[in-house]
């Protein structure tokens, strides 16, 4: 059979027409030579980038000292109020401002991991409790802020009367263990303790204490003294709660 060169193409025409295939167009023989050269048929697979490295644990420089500076300003707002001192006051207004401030870079840094790197699985939950944490822990730093005030406008003068020092003193104690076990948790990454939950029950119970107080009848205070005093117990009872929320929701450390 006479085959004669196809013009325009690399192989050969047959009498009938038809394209001859050119010889070793597509080598089928084994062999390491083989092997190598047919490599070269498949394109390269993607060499993908490493995945981010996620933190097992926050990492940012505020996060270690922003629960305890939450709860040092609840018991400053405690003393302040028990003790008529508008300087530790105004220590607690000034103190709000960087709370919000930590606030706003926490919540800022979790947003933009949780944005940009869409973390899964341990990772994204690890983010959610950490903006579950700082939303407690911005809510406390409200209601700190809201106690010193009262103390701010009842000076010089006293906030709490003397009959009910004692109230008003065991409610703040009772808050402040919870608010500074609470700081412990989240700073440490470790399971709430199981305590934290009694601890509530007993700011709840205080609370209830010092409401029967103040309608018993017989106090006879003012109206304004009376609000004063309605305002922080209530405001007690809710850190307690935040406290609790904090604890709960904030990033355990993986053992």
């Amino acid at each position: 059979m006479t085959t004669v060169p196809a013009q325009g193409t690399s192989g050969t025409v047959n009498p009938d027409g038809r394209l001859a295939p050119k010889e070793n167009s597509c080598p089928r023989s084994t062999g390491s030579a083989s092997t190598a050269n047919s490599s070269n048929w498949w394109p390269t697979w993607p060499t993908w980038p490493t995945w981010p490295t996620w933190p097992t644990w926050p990492t940012w420089p505020t996060w270690p000292t922003w629960p305890t500076l939450v709860a040092t300003a609840t018991d400053d707002s405690t003393h302040a109020l028990l003790s008529t001192s508008p300087e530790l006051a105004d220590g607690v207004v000034s103190r709000r401002r960087r709370i919000e401030t930590q606030a706003e870079d926490i919540d800022n840094k979790t947003s933009e991991l949780l944005t940009l790197q869409s973390p899964v699985a341990r990772d994204h939950r690890l983010l959610v409790s950490v903006l579950r944490a700082c939303s407690a822990l911005r809510r406390i730093g409200d209601l700190a802020l809201h106690i010193a005030s009262i103390a701010l406008r009842r000076a010089p003068g006293p906030a709490v009367p003397e009959s009910f020092y004692p109230a008003v003193g065991t409610l703040a104690d009772a808050v402040s263990l919870v608010t500074h076990a609470a700081s412990r948790t989240i700073r440490t990454g470790q399971e709430p303790d199981p305590a934290l939950r009694a601890l509530d029950d007993g700011v709840d119970a205080l609370h209830r204490r010092l409401l029967a107080q103040l309608s018993g009848g017989s106090a006879g205070l003012a109206a304004d003294t009376t609000v004063d005093l309605t305002l922080p117990g209530r405001y007690y009872e809710r850190i307690g709660d935040q406290s609790l929320n904090a604890a709960a929701g904030a990033p355990t450390r993986p053992g």
